[in-house]
């Protein structure tokens, strides 16, 4: 899992913090390492959030995907890949939680999904 710093996704930022404003998009790719192109298996985030600590299980949690599906509350959130190749994309722009808290961690649940037995994208259903 990675945070690039545009939307093509080809210029990872390379320290371990990242300081953004407010009017920033973080762009966030997860990347399937060491598989082939010729793989039946495709990423699939499952569930995608924030909170204000690196303890995923404490405080509170802002959420992006639940169940392969982006959070329509945030007219900011763009799921531009999840569920069709080896990798996950996903943009929205910087938020701040609420309680002195001054950095945001990210957290998704994936898994692979097998194609050729499954159809792996999650479906619309707006």
């Amino acid at each position: 899992m990675g945070l690039f710093q545009d939307s093509g996704y080809t210029t990872p930022y390379t320290d371990s913090q990242v300081w953004l404003n407010s009017s920033s998009i973080l762009y966030v790719g997860v990347i399937v390492t060491g598989a082939t192109g010729s793989s039946p298996f495709v990423l699939v985030m499952k569930n995608c959030y924030a909170s204000p600590t690196a303890d995923s299980s404490y405080g509170p949690r802002y959420d992006i995907l639940t169940n392969q599906c982006p959070n329509k509350n945030d007219p900011t959130l763009s799921v531009s890949e999840n569920g069709v190749s080896l990798k996950g994309r996903f943009s929205l722009q910087v938020f701040k939680f609420l309680g002195g808290f001054d950095k945001i961690y990210l957290h998704c649940q994936v898994g692979l999904c097998d194609t050729s037995n499954s159809y792996c994208a999650a479906v619309s259903m707006d």
